[in-house]
């Protein structure tokens, strides 16, 4: 059975319909979205039989294995460019099931230090393992010098639309 390229048959009935000097704007966007869509399946298959709740909580927990200390709940909403409210809901679930810790911050008492459980560096480790497995299976009809070339276009992509420092994103 032939592949059906939806997105190219999409740009060729908009062609159609509204003629334009191409397409190629639709088609980029348009591919985008839908690998995101695969993307997020398969991460959703890895993450879904442990007791974390979304991705972003697993991100949480990245992000605390990745750090050389405990990190406020500011750090790491900055880190991972989502809400304070945004992370007060992941840390009362990842505290609730046993995956972080929560201690007094000892240079301010309006805010906490949060840190993983052994439990939560065991599970972070673990679904790190199997999340690049599943990412390595998504890429596997690529080279890696196609591999190189798509992670670097991505890279100046998203570098034109986040407005973060490289050293901020780095740490």
């Amino acid at each position: 059975m032939g592949q059906h390229d939806f997105t190219a048959a999409a740009a060729e009935d908009w062609q159609r319909i509204v003629p334009l000097d191409g397409q190629l704007p639709l088609e980029v966007t348009m591919r985008l979205r839908r690998a995101a869509t695969h993307i997020d399946a398969v991460i959703a298959d890895v993450i879904n039989p442990t007791p974390l709740a979304s991705y972003g909580e697993y991100e949480v927990l990245s992000a605390l294995r990745r750090a050389d200390r405990s990190l406020t709940p500011g750090e790491l909403a900055d880190r991972l460019l989502i809400t304070k409210a945004g992370m007060t809901g992941r840390l009362e679930r990842l505290t609730g099931a046993g995956l972080v810790d929560r201690s007094p911050n000892p240079h301010d008492a309006r805010s906490a230090q949060i840190s993983l459980t052994a439990r939560g560096a065991e599970l972070v480790d673990d679904l790190y393992k199997r999340l690049m497995d599943a990412q390595e299976s998504m890429l596997s009809d690529l080279t890696a010098r196609q591999r190189d070339q798509l992670a670097d276009l991505l890279r100046q992509l998203l570098l034109s639309f986040e407005d973060v420092p490289v050293e901020a994103a780095h740490r």
